[in-house]
């Protein structure tokens, strides 16, 4: 996180080149040099660079995951002439205040980017260029995709991320002896015994049989704490626990993971009971705030994804409704399991955000916001995810 003062060299904020709007269009280059397709075709690919494939599909057979997010690429130069495709890349907002495309060209009026980006643009003048010249060479249209009601998805009610993984995964998560998070619940299960600490107390010398005794415990949290005057989640109790009655200043991160997956593992199945009232009315608010915030470089929302877009695919990923009943939950792509707040810092970093400091007010207050929105759903942790 950076302090107020200079910013680092290589956040120095770009000097951006000036243009002209003319109607629904940028209708002068922003550079001399003309573009040229080729690189904007290397640009466009590049999922680290322009991330245009997290969204969009394309006539590109090769790339593997791509998305629907967005319309189509192909036929793009037809629809748009040069003017309209360049406004469109330097900064979508002009024409859709609410449209889910970055700006690619813009550093002003972006919210908590992080340190890496910030005061930089996407791409430079050059690059969106190049990427204009590939674009507008793609004319042919692609075939119409169904709908959603034609797909036979039909509205969408609450649904668990379970809903949106493959029959493989469902597989993997349904058979404990297949389930991969079952190895933390086990590690858990250990520690929960051990005896721990300076004061060498074990959880179960407090709590008893944890089938018994936190049973629908996790389904309760994050709840606020009026010892500490602020809510906590089930880590940060779990912390909160190691220091003050075992006596251990530094918890192991890895001990505190498995022993909230055995302590989750006891409520899966009873239904999210959080409670919203009282002094977590305003956490709530603060979450919901930062769900609906756009941020980032990208300059995008949870909201924008999760509750505008859920069902779709982004990267060839199906979009989940950000229901938290798995977690934690073991993701496929991590090969390991994983916090609720693990994916949060993970999701601002796909936007190119400020990070949340973990176990943070905000992070949590987030955490709070997204339970609350699953109330009455099952959980199911440890839960598996691609």
């Amino acid at each position: 996180m950076l302090g107020a003062g200079v910013l680092p060299a290589a956040a120095q904020q770009t000097v951006l080149r000036p243009y002209r709007i003319a109607g629904e269009a940028i209708p002068d280059r922003l550079t001399e040099t003309p573009g040229d397709p080729a690189r904007g075709r290397a640009i466009v690919l590049d999922r680290r660079r322009s991330a245009c494939l997290l969204c969009h599909s394309g006539p590109f057979p090769q790339e593997r995951f791509q998305g629907n997010l967005a319309p189509d690429l192909s036929g793009t130069g037809a629809r748009w002439n040069a003017g309209q495709l360049r406004l469109r890349l330097v900064d979508p907002t002009r024409l859709n205040p609410a449209t889910i495309m970055p700006a690619y060209y813009r550093v002003e009026g972006l919210a908590r980017v992080g340190p890496a980006w910030r005061g930089k643009p996407i791409l430079d003048a050059q690059e969106i260029e190049d990427v204009l010249a590939f674009l507008a060479g793609l004319r042919d249209a692609a075939a119409a995709s169904p709908t959603r009601e034609q797909a036979g998805e039909g509205p969408q009610g609450r649904r668990s991320g379970y809903d949106f993984i493959g029959p493989q995964t469902r597989a993997m998560q349904d058979d404990d002896g297949a389930n991969p998070g079952m190895l933390w619940v086990a590690q858990g299960a250990a520690l929960w015994r051990e005896k721990a600490g300076a004061a060498g107390r074990a959880c179960a010398d407090c709590h008893g049989d944890a089938t018994d005794s936190m049973r629908g415990v996790a389904a309760r949290y994050p709840q606020w704490d009026a010892t500490l005057g602020r809510a906590i989640d089930l880590e940060g109790r779990i912390l909160h626990c190691g220091r003050v009655y075992q006596q251990t200043p530094t918890p192991v991160p890895d001990e505190v993971l498995a022993l909230s997956a055995f302590v989750a593992r006891q409520s899966r199945g009873l239904p999210i009971a959080m409670a919203t009232d009282g002094p977590m009315r305003p956490v709530l608010a603060t979450g919901e705030a930062i769900f609906r915030r756009r941020q980032g470089q990208f300059n995008l929302s949870c909201a924008q994804c999760h509750d505008d877009n859920a069902g779709k695919s982004l990267a060839g990923n199906p979009i989940p409704q950000a229901h938290p009943t798995g977690y934690p939950l073991y993701r496929l792509e991590w090969q390991a399991l994983g916090s609720l707040q693990r994916r949060l810092r993970n999701c601002l970093a796909g936007v190119r955000a400020e990070p949340l400091t973990p176990g943070g007010d905000d992070l949590v207050a987030l955490e709070a916001y997204l339970m609350a929105r699953a109330q009455g759903m099952a959980m199911e942790s440890p839960a598996v995810r691609p």
